[in-house]
C-alpha cells in the first residue's frame, strides 16, 4: 500500500511536472515569438534611424549650400551698393563739371558775340560807314562791351536762381 501510494504520488508529481513543462514550453514559445517581433521592430527602427541620419546629412548640406549662396548674395549686394555709390559720386562730379563747362561756354559765346559787335563797329569805322567821330565810335564800342557784360551777368543770375530752385 505504501508502494502504491508512492506510485500515485509519483504519477501525480509526474503529471504536475508535465503540466509545468507544457506551461513552460508555451511560455517559451510566447517569449520566442515576442523576441522575433522585438528583433523585427529593432531592425525597422535602425533602418528608420539610418534613413533619418541620411536626411539630416542632406539637410545639413542644404543648409550649408544655402548659407554659401546667401553669403554670396550679400557680398554681391554690397559690391553693387558700393558701385552704385561710386557711380552716383561720379555723376555728381560730372554734373558739376557740366555746370562749369556750360558757364565757360556761355562766357565764350558772349565774348564772341561782343567781339563780333566790336568787329562790326570797327569795320564800319574803317570803311567809313560809321557816322560819327572817333570818340563816338569808342563810346559805341564801350557801350557794346558793357551791354554784353550786363547780359552775361543777368543770364548767370537767372541760371543760379533756377539751380537754387531746383535744389529746394
Amino acid at each position: 500500500a505504501s508502494e502504491r501510494g508512492q506510485r500515485v504520488n509519483r504519477t501525480s508529481d509526474l503529471e504536475a511536472l508535465r503540466r509545468n513543462v507544457t506551461e513552460l514550453e508555451a511560455t517559451l514559445q510566447h517569449l520566442s515569438d515576442k523576441l522575433v517581433e522585438s528583433q523585427h521592430l529593432v531592425r525597422r527602427k535602425r533602418a528608420e534611424e539610418e534613413e533619418m541620419r541620411g536626411d539630416i546629412q542632406k539637410l545639413r548640406e542644404s543648409i550649408r549650400s544655402t548659407n554659401d549662396k546667401m553669403s554670396y548674395q550679400v557680398e554681391h549686394g554690397n559690391l553693387q551698393f558700393e558701385t552704385i555709390q561710386k557711380l552716383e559720386e561720379q555723376k555728381k562730379q560730372f554734373d558739376e563739371e557740366v555746370d562749369v563747362l556750360t558757364l565757360g561756354l556761355h562766357d565764350a559765346e558772349q565774348r564772341n558775340e561782343m567781339l563780333q559787335k566790336e568787329n562790326s563797329v570797327m569795320q564800319q569805322q574803317v570803311e567809313g560807314l560809321y557816322k560819327g567821330n572817333l570818340q563816338d565810335w569808342a563810346a559805341e564800342v564801350q557801350r557794346v562791351k558793357v551791354a554784353a557784360e550786363v547780359a552775361r551777368y543777368k543770364e548767370d543770375i537767372e541760371k543760379w536762381k533756377n539751380k537754387a530752385e531746383s535744389l529746394r
